[in-house]
């Protein structure tokens, strides 16, 4: 136990200087879904230029020209040049705004619910690392009492105390026990080099301490990123039919045109200029699909939402329950290897005192070991319980 605390207090002091804030927004940058995320949100700034602007739709120029050349020949030309602007239809340019400005929170939230993502993989690497770590130590320890044991064995064979077949079968259990250790270095390992893989960091923080979530933690779902996004994704598709029921029909234009007339045979050249409106006229042909596939657009993100809010109550009740029972398995586990180690400690004197052979010595011990690394693995997922909780409930450090 002492060899296993040593070694978690090491591991905590080396990982100081980082915390798991750090940690997650060291892999958020390392993440596709932060480019994406990027990518979306300087999407929705450039749309705000176009609801911005006076016009339905960017200006077009017209130039034309009519001659008589190698026809009569007379001379006649006109020429005539043109600018039409595209008009907002009544209540169009508002309801583009409200959605531009709908995307563009969705595009935050994305952002958000994207970080929150990749926080849950960090608290899943992180509390892999310790699971391994602890592992490692356990075994290590296990190893070491062993070892120690073995030598133990030898010097009383040697001595005349102990039988032979002792001497072997303590050191078989201690190199079995070796075995564990090379592959509990192995996992640990893996483990660092996934952490690194996902973080780009070498040392994963400790597993911190959360207080019990509060009797309103529910008042919280409005926040939590994948209901936030859920949410902004239905808004957006509501300003969207807003936007569809508002354009009825394409925009209108104005024209202004300068144009210009030569008279055949020396006839004096006659500028004018003139406006036009030209009026789209809408059809329920080009209407109703439009309209439909907005709808649809709607009722399937207010489904996904309503779906969304279900899925984060479940898993939050899930991680609660899955907390309550961790802490009695570890109270109860932590009395059991209490009375193992008593038991183990009894039967030491004993085996030193010649009163007990070999194999009940090796029985206790190993039982000892299996009940005390049950402790501490039960005590290491209660906080990694208590890390998917707080995930749960969309608290991103």
């Amino acid at each position: 136990m002492l060899v296993v605390a040593l070694s978690i207090a090491a591991s905590s002091a080396c990982a100081q200087t980082i915390t798991l804030a750090q940690a997650i927004e060291s892999a958020w940058q390392r993440a596709a879904e932060s480019t994406a995320t990027q990518g979306f949100l300087r999407r929705a700034q450039a749309e705000q230029a176009v609801g911005a602007a006076g016009w339905a739709a960017p200006p077009s120029l017209e130039l034309s020209q009519r001659t008589d050349r190698g026809l009569s020949g007379t001379g006649v030309r006109e020429t005539e040049l043109g600018v039409s602007f595209p008009l907002w239809l009544p209540g169009q340019r508002a309801a583009r705004q409200q959605l531009i400005a709908a995307d563009t929170e969705l595009a935050r939230a994305q952002a958000t619910a994207g970080r929150w993502q990749v926080a849950g993989l960090v608290r899943a690497s992180q509390a892999e690392v310790h699971l391994r770590a602890l592992e490692f130590a356990q075994v290590q320890a296990e190893s070491q009492a062993l070892l120690s044991l073995s030598q133990d064995v030898e010097r009383r064979v040697k001595a005349g105390d102990l039988a032979p077949a002792d001497a072997l079968a303590a050191k078989a259990e201690w190199l079995q026990a070796d075995v564990r250790v090379a592959q509990a270095k192995e996992h640990l390992a893996q483990a660092q080099l996934q952490w690194r893989s996902l973080t780009g960091l070498d040392d994963a923080p400790p597993l911190g301490t959360y207080p019990p979530p509060s009797s309103d933690a529910a008042s919280l779902l409005d926040e939590h990123p994948l209901l936030r996004e859920a949410s902004l994704r239905a808004e957006a598709a509501r300003r969207k039919v807003d936007l569809v029921s508002a354009s009825g029909r394409s925009a209108p234009e104005v024209v202004a045109r300068v144009r210009q007339d030569v008279g055949g045979r020396g006839d004096e050249r006659v500028n004018s200029w003139g406006l036009a409106l030209r009026v789209p006229l809408g059809t329920d042909d080009r209407n109703h699909p439009l309209q439909a596939a907005a709808l649809a657009e709607l009722e399937l993100a207010e489904a996904q939402l309503r779906l969304m809010k279900q899925q984060v109550a479940v898993s939050i009740e899930a991680q609660g329950v899955t907390q309550t029972s961790l802490a009695h398995q570890w109270r109860g586990e932590q009395q059991r290897a209490a009375l193992l180690r008593e038991r183990a400690n009894f039967i030491s004197r004993s085996f030193r005192a010649g009163e007990t052979d070999l194999p009940d010595m090796l029985r206790a011990l190993a039982a000892a070991h299996a009940a005390e690394a049950a402790a501490q693995r039960l005590l290491t997922q209660q906080a990694q319980a208590a890390a998917r909780l707080q995930h749960a409930l969309g608290i991103v450090p």
